[in-house]
């Protein structure tokens, strides 16, 4: 089995996530979402409880072939990636695991936790949204880069929550599902 997984804080998850996803599923036979307790290299934890976050993943993602999980939630440890792969390495034993990243990511991968270790037992596919920039891998030409996607999509959940505050509905239409949008007004997030 084929099983890409993709990690953040999805705070709130958007239009980008959600192409990520589409832009995957053909490509695999599962994917799995890790929502993060707090990203180690970030110093504050996200705006939105935990199951506000998971509620917005499970509204926008409504397919048998993804799923949510909540190990790096529940975990008693900081939200290390060497420990999510030796966690679905138990739970899903002779599969192939493909980690998903941005762009902004490469850049930051020699200072992951156990990096030199975990990088050899799986393959990476890194989005770039950036049009223009070429994506370089830098010194990690050793690495299993599946492929580098050019991505058409400029938004984040930080832009998002700015926009919430701003009351920018144009641009909450343009980058949140409606669902997800529905849900954080009825439950009064991010303002």
């Amino acid at each position: 089995m084929r099983i890409f997984f993709y990690g953040g804080t999805f705070d709130p998850p958007h239009i980008g996530h959600e192409k990520i996803i589409e832009t995957l599923l053909p490509r695999c036979d599962k994917i799995i979402i890790f929502p993060a307790k707090k990203s180690p290299f970030k110093k504050t934890y996200p705006v939105a409880s935990s199951i506000h976050r998971i509620n917005m993943l499970n509204l926008l993602f409504e397919n048998n072939k993804v799923s949510i999980d909540n190990y790096e939630i529940i975990s008693k440890k900081l939200n290390y990636t060497y420990l999510t792969i030796d966690y679905l390495e138990q739970k899903y034993p002779n599969c192939s695991f493909t980690m998903v990243i941005g762009k902004d990511q490469i850049a930051n991968l020699s200072k992951w936790h156990n990096f030199s270790i975990f990088s050899k037992k799986i393959n990476i596919i890194c989005f770039n949204r950036d049009l223009k920039g070429e994506l370089q891998a830098e010194n990690h030409d050793a690495l299993k880069f599946e492929n580098i996607c050019h991505f058409n999509i400029d938004t984040s959940s930080t832009h998002i929550r700015n926009n919430i505050k701003l009351n920018n509905n144009k641009y909450l239409n343009n980058n949140l599902s409606l669902r997800v949008q529905e849900y954080i007004e009825s439950n009064n997030l991010y303002v």
